[in-house]
C-alpha cells in the first residue's frame, strides 16, 4: 500500500513539475495566461503533497525542498498573473513587462526563502542535537528528609533532577 502511495506521489510530482515549467515559460513569454485561481489550486495540491510527505516522515530532504519550490513557483505565478490582470498603467511598464518583473522578483524571493528554510532546518537539528536528554530520577521521601535535615544548602528550582555519572 505504501509503495502504491509513493508511486502516485511520484507521478503527481512529475506532472506538477512539468506543468509548472510549461506555465512558467508561457506566462514569461506572454503566450498563455491562466487564471490565478488555477495557480492557487495547483499550489494547494503541491502543498498537500508536501503535507503528506511530512506526515509520512520519509526523511527525504531533497523531496521536501523540491515540493516547497514547486509550491513557491505556483504562488509566484498566481501573484504575477493577478498583477498582470490588474495592471492598467502603460507609461512605465507594459502588462507583459510588469509580469516578467514580478515573476523575477518573486522567484528571487522564493529562492531566498528556500535557502533560509534549509538553513533554519539545519540550525534546528544542530541545536536540538546539543540539548541534554531528559534522564530524570526520582527522589524518595527518605532522601528528601535527609536533605532537609542535613546542614547542606539545597535549592529547589523545579521538578527536574539530573543524574550524575560518578
Amino acid at each position: 500500500m505504501r509503495e502504491k502511495s509513493l508511486k502516485i506521489q511520484k507521478w503527481l510530482i512529475i506532472i506538477l513539475t512539468v506543468l509548472a515549467a510549461v506555465l512558467l515559460i508561457t506566462t514569461w513569454q506572454g503566450w498563455f495566461l491562466v487564471s490565478p485561481l488555477i495557480y492557487f489550486n495547483l499550489a494547494l495540491l503541491s502543498l498537500g503533497l508536501y503535507g503528506i510527505h511530512m506526515y509520512q516522515k520519509e526523511g527525504n530532504k531533497n523531496k521536501e525542498v523540491y515540493l516547497l519550490s514547486i509550491t513557491a513557483i505556483y504562488i509566484n505565478l498566481a501573484i504575477s498573473t493577478f498583477i498582470h490582470n490588474i495592471w492598467s498603467t502603460e507609461k512605465i511598464f507594459t502588462q507583459q513587462g510588469i509580469t516578467k518583473l514580478s515573476i523575477f522578483v518573486f522567484l528571487a524571493m522564493s529562492v531566498y526563502l528556500a535557502i533560509a528554510y534549509i538553513r533554519a532546518r539545519i540550525t534546528y537539528k544542530q541545536v536540538k542535537g546539543n540539548q541534554r536528554h531528559n534522564e530524570t530520577w526520582h527522589v524518595t521521601k527518605k532522601e528528601i528528609e535527609e536533605m532537609e535535615k542535613s546542614p547542606d544548602i539545597y535549592i529547589n528550582l523545579g521538578k527536574y533532577h539530573e543524574t550524575t555519572n560518578d
